[in-house]
């Protein structure tokens, strides 16, 4: 009794797996021996199920079948998949570099976790019944050829995921450039000011003071708020855009009794150690909450 898993892309990754498993094989009664073979440029690992006075030859057969599921599954979901994801990005964007392909490749990878580790326990069952499925019906598996055949529904929810995050990173690139432009513009600019507080105002939104709880003046603040009151500008852009303009040593962001705003987080980006948060302080205490 015996069955034959085979590989041309896997093999380090299959031989290691195998290898690892046969302890725990043993601890649940099925010793297995595992002889390597070639064919062509396939590599085949032969998980042949020694004689036992205990068990049936059925039941060590099924054991040895749940046991080479679980380990084919989970190498299918992490191996397998991460040479897919690498195979796809390479398809479907342009690169500049080696260097830009593997920040492609790791920020897919992060990014496909969210969605798929929500259900990844679905995509393992569904992975482990139909391996469990084939090994039931046959005693030879080329690892590769059940993906594409036997994992038609799951390679293609694959690539949707992946078309998805390329479609993120390529935003995502692009803010971060933008990020980068805006702290190269205030790098370059002559400040006046040591520090400017964003306070948060039950009328205006928000207020610009100096630590002196000076109101700070910009003709470039009055001008954008014009363009608000046209309509051309979000507030939020408009106090962005303002402390972009003015470039203080710091930019202290008071929170009072509200929520984070959004901006913060683009606060936190463009000016890095510059800006810092204040949860509790007079300025505070004294306005009303943030509008997020």
């Amino acid at each position: 009794m015996h069955v034959l898993i085979g590989t041309a892309n896997h093999i380090t990754e299959v031989k290691s797996r195998l290898a690892s498993e046969m302890n725990r094989w043993e601890k649940k009664g099925v010793s297995v021996t595992v002889r390597e073979s070639r064919r062509g440029n396939l590599r085949f690992f032969d998980c042949i199920l020694s004689k036992s006075q205990r068990d049936s030859s059925k039941e060590r057969l099924r054991l040895l079948h749940e046991l080479l599921v679980e380990i084919l599954a989970d190498l299918i979901l992490t191996d397998c998949e991460c040479s897919m994801v690498r195979k796809l990005v390479k398809e479907i964007y342009n690169y500049t570099s080696d260097e830009d392909l593997e920040r492609a490749c790791r920020f897919v990878g992060r990014n496909l976790q969210t969605p798929l580790s929500a259900d990844r326990f679905h995509h393992k069952s569904r992975i482990m019944s139909r391996l469990l499925e084939f090994l039931q019906l046959y005693d030879e598996m080329v690892l590769e050829g059940f993906i594409r055949f036997r994992l038609k529904d799951y390679v293609e929810e694959l690539e949707e995921a992946v078309e998805r995050a390329v479609d993120d990173y390529l935003v995502e690139r692009e803010y971060q450039e933008f990020i980068a432009l805006l702290q190269r513009f205030i790098d370059s600019q002559e400040t006046k000011f040591h520090q400017v507080h964003v306070v948060p105002d039950a009328e205006d939104g928000y207020r610009l003071v100096d630590e002196d709880d000076r109101s700070v003046d910009c003709q470039y603040v009055d001008d954008l708020k014009l363009v608000l009151a046209t309509g051309g500008l979000e507030y939020e852009d408009l106090v962005i855009s303002s402390l972009v303009i003015l470039a203080p040593k710091q930019v202290v962001m008071h929170l009072g009794n509200g929520s984070r705003p959004v901006m913060a987080d683009t606060l936190a980006h463009i000016f890095d150690d510059r800006y810092r948060e204040c949860k509790r302080c007079d300025r505070c205490e004294e306005n009303a909450p943030v509008r997020g």
